[in-house]
């Protein structure tokens, strides 16, 4: 039987695996078993994609043929609308946010200043802030990071740098396919925030539209999950939704006190 100081030896490589996901098991593998099973399952999930996609196609294409003009022109709208939609998630997300975001202001007289375009807000910037939320006592410096895609992934490595992973299709099928992450570091040079002390100043990164996952390294180098309200490097991160109310929960306290 393995005794502790196994664990301890360089015989046992478990250094890149954190903490929170390894719970010091240890786990024999089976390369030569673990290689058919995936190459079966892989082929296996090609195979029915094929169908599906075959069958799909040939049912479009009878559509087409022998339906007639107004029958194919609704299903060919319809398909557009489905691929529009997609596409256009993140605006329609961007959207709503502000607009809840302006009903806030005019209900609580709270000031919206306006910094970049909506446009230009997806695309990571340091340097500009989107927009600034002035509320009685609290100035939100608000930086917007738009992941893409919802199957990407954020890590907050220290207060200079954010890793993001896109990957193409879900983690799954990612993996089934061999399909690579693409992977990019986000610099979180910020300039200084303004230092009068009669306003709260904080530092606002808004994933939104959000992200499967987030992640934080900490102090003693793991990596661990993370969510709405993370604030160790200097900014405090959330989700549209969780900023809102964030920003209501700070101004009841601040009423109370």
């Amino acid at each position: 039987m393995r005794g502790l100081n196994y664990f301890f030896s360089s015989e046992y490589k478990n250094e890149n695996i954190p903490l929170y996901r390894s719970y010091g098991v240890w786990r024999k593998t089976h390369p030569v078993l673990d290689k058919i099973l995936f190459y079966a399952l892989r082929t296996l999930v090609i195979f029915v994609l094929a169908v599906l996609g075959t069958a799909f196609f040939a049912t479009t294409v009878t559509l087409l043929l022998y339906a007639d003009i107004l029958v194919a022109t609704v299903f060919v709208l319809i398909v557009f609308s489905i691929i529009f939609f997609v596409l256009t998630r993140s605006m329609r997300k961007r959207t709503k946010l502000l607009r809840k975001l302006k009903k806030l202001c005019k209900k609580e007289g709270y000031r919206l200043i306006k910094g970049r375009s909506f446009f230009r807000s997806f695309r990571w910037n340091t340097n500009e802030h989107d927009f600034i939320l002035k509320t009685d006592k609290y100035e939100y410096y608000v930086h917007f990071l738009t992941v893409g895609k919802y199957t990407s992934t954020l890590t907050f490595k220290d207060p200079e740098h954010i890793e993001k992973v896109v990957y193409p299709l879900n983690n799954n099928f990612t993996l089934i396919f061999e399909f690579r992450p693409r992977r990019s570091t986000l610099n979180t040079d910020f300039p200084p925030l303004p230092t009068d002390t009669s306003t709260h100043h904080i530092r606002i990164i808004l994933i939104n539209p959000v992200c499967r996952e987030m992640f934080e390294k900490t102090s003693d180098g793991c990596i661990v999950a993370t969510g709405n309200g993370m604030s160790r490097f200097g900014y405090t991160v959330f989700s549209g939704s969780s900023f809102i109310e964030a920003v209501k929960r700070n101004e009841t306290q601040n009423t109370n006190n």
